[in-house]
C-alpha cells in the first residue's frame, strides 16, 4: 500500500494484478504528469543559514539556480510572501542584485530585517491585492517560493503589468477567492466552465503522497488520518451530514495528532453538542481504523490525480504568460523527497536579441512547455 502511495499506483499495477483499464489510465496519468528537471537535482545545500532547516535550504538552493539565468536582465529581485527573508536574501547573494522582500505579517518583517543586516535587501509591511500597488519596473524580477493559492497568479499579474521577469513555485491550489477557479486560458470553443475547477477538486491536489520524513513520519500521518476518519463517524451518528474533510471544520489540522478522545472533545465543542461517551468514543475509533483501512485502499486511483491537477494548473498558468508574449519554461527543481511542491515557473519578456528563439544568454533551459 505505501510503495503504491509513494511511487504511484501505475508502477505496481502489475504486482497487484490491476484491472487492466485502471493500469493503463494510471499509466496515462502518470506520462501526462511528468516534467523536465529545472536543475540538476544534486541536494547539494547552498549557503548555510542560520535557523534554516536543511530541507529549506535545498529549496532555496534549487530556486536560486532556477532563477540565475535570468541575472542578466535583472536589477533587483521583489519577493512576495517574503516571509523570514531566507529567499530574498540567497537570490541578491546569487543574483548579486538588491532586493525588496513583501510581507504582511509584521513579526515576520521584523525578523527578516534582523536577518538581513549586511544584505543589499530591504523588507516592507504589505499586503499585496489590499494595498497600494508595489512599484515595479521592467528589471524587476518578481519571485514568490510556494506562493499559496491565487497568489501565484497575483505574481504573474504583477509582473506582466510591467514587463517584468517571473519565477515562482506554487502551492495549495485550493486557496482561491470563491468556491471555484476559472479558466486563465480557454481553448476557442470550449465553454470556460467546463474548464472551471471547483475548490474541492484543486483540493486533490494536497494527496500528493510524500515520501516518510517529509513532512511527518508515516505512521503519524496515517494514524492522523485514521483519527478523523473516525472523528467523522461519530459526527455521522449524531445526525451531521459530514463529508471526507468536513469533520475537522473549524480545528487545526494538527489536533487529529492527539489523542482520539481529545480530537472528538475538540470537534464537539466547536460544534457546541455534548461530549462524547467513553464508549461512544471506542466505538467511533473502532469503526475508523475499518473504515479507513478500505478508504486508503479504494482512494490510490484518486489520490493518482493529485500530480495530474497540479501540472494541468503550473501549464495553465505558463500558458497565460506565454499568451501575452513571454518565454517560459516549467520544471521540477528538486525531488518530492525535498518538498512534493516542486513546479517551478521562470518566464521573461524576450528582447531584441531573444525574439528570435535563441536563449542561450540563459543557459540551459529547463525544458519547454508543453502539456
Amino acid at each position: 500500500m505505501w510503495a503504491c502511495e509513494r511511487d504511484g499506483l501505475a508502477r505496481h499495477a502489475t504486482a497487484l494484478a490491476a484491472p487492466p483499464a485502471l493500469a493503463a489510465l494510471m499509466a496515462a496519468v502518470e506520462a501526462a504528469s511528468a516534467l523536465p528537471a529545472g536543475v540538476p537535482h544534486d541536494l547539494t545545500p547552498g549557503p548555510t543559514l542560520r535557523g534554516v532547516k536543511p530541507r529549506k535550504r535545498a529549496q532555496l538552493t534549487a530556486f536560486a539556480r532556477f532563477a540565475a539565468p535570468l541575472a542578466p536582465r535583472v536589477d533587483r529581485v521583489v519577493d512576495i510572501g517574503a516571509g523570514h527573508g531566507h529567499l530574498t536574501r540567497e537570490l541578491c547573494d546569487a543574483l548579486t542584485v538588491e532586493g525588496l522582500g513583501v510581507e504582511r505579517d509584521p513579526a515576520l518583517i521584523e525578523a527578516a530585517r534582523r536577518r538581513g543586516a549586511g544584505h543589499p535587501v530591504r523588507f516592507v509591511q504589505h499586503t499585496v491585492g489590499a494595498d497600494a500597488p508595489i512599484p515595479l519596473g521592467p528589471r524587476d524580477l518578481v519571485v514568490g517560493l510556494h506562493a499559496c493559492g491565487a497568489l501565484t497568479d497575483t505574481l504573474s499579474q504583477l509582473a506582466e503589468a510591467v514587463g517584468a521577469a517571473v519565477c515562482w513555485v506554487s502551492c495549495c491550489l485550493h486557496r482561491v477567492p470563491g468556491d471555484a477557479r476559472p479558466p486563465r486560458c480557454p481553448p476557442a470553443g470550449v465553454p470556460p466552465e467546463a474548464l472551471t475547477w471547483p475548490r474541492d477538486r484543486l483540493g486533490l491536489a494536497n494527496l500528493i503522497s510524500r515520501e516518510q520524513g517529509v513532512e511527518a513520519p508515516l505512521d503519524v500521518i496515517l494514524a492522523a488520518r485514521t483519527r478523523r476518519t473516525g472523528l467523522r463517524h461519530l459526527l455521522r451518528g449524531r445526525g451531521l451530514a459530514v463529508q471526507p474533510g468536513d469533520e475537522m471544520n473549524g480545528l487545526n489540522r494538527r489536533v487529529a495528532g492527539r489523542p482520539f478522545a481529545e480530537l472528538v472533545a475538540a470537534a464537539l465543542a466547536h460544534r457546541g453538542l455534548p461530549p462524547a461517551s467513553a464508549a461512544e468514543c471506542a466505538a467511533a475509533e473502532a469503526r475508523g481504523q475499518a473504515a479507513f483501512a478500505r478508504e486508503r485502499r479504494l482512494s490510490l486511483p484518486r489520490k493518482a490525480l493529485g500530480p495530474l491537477i497540479e501540472v494541468y494548473i503550473n501549464l495553465e498558468r505558463a500558458q497565460w504568460l506565454q499568451a501575452r508574449g513571454y518565454a517560459v519554461q516549467v520544471g521540477r527543481l528538486w525531488p518530492a523527497g525535498v518538498s512534493p511542491r516542486n513546479i517551478g515557473c521562470r518566464a521573461w519578456r524576450p528582447d531584441a536579441s531573444t525574439a528570435s528563439g535563441d536563449l542561450s544568454t540563459l543557459g540551459p533551459p529547463a525544458g519547454p512547455l508543453s502539456g
